[in-house]
């Protein structure tokens, strides 16, 4: 039996060429754009969030991770650590 699986990306970095830039990104969503770009992706892929996993540092991706099937707290901030916390999400700390 295979797994399939697909990256996902809601910032779409600048490329010349086909090689990136070091240009500020074309498309870099914040807060809730961040659910929208990816819903929009994983929609075109024939998925949905709930089948996905993201990683997030910030209490701004709390839409997002609240999103996902499985949200991951890296290295999180404060807010976001006590979000994960209360969800029961992993926490990954390094």
């Amino acid at each position: 039996e295979s797994v399939g699986a697909h990256a996902v990306a809601a910032t779409v970095c600048a490329r010349n060429n086909g090689v990136f830039t070091a240009n500020p990104p074309v498309c870099h969503p914040f807060y809730q754009d961040k659910v929208i770009v990816a819903a929009k992706r994983c929609a075109e892929l024939g998925f949905s969030l709930a089948e996905c996993t993201a990683y997030a540092d910030d209490a701004y991706d709390l839409p997002l991770l609240s999103q996902v099937g499985y949200p991951v707290a890296v290295c999180p901030d404060r807010q976001l650590q006590r979000a994960a916390r209360r969800q029961r999400w992993e926490i990954i700390e390094t």
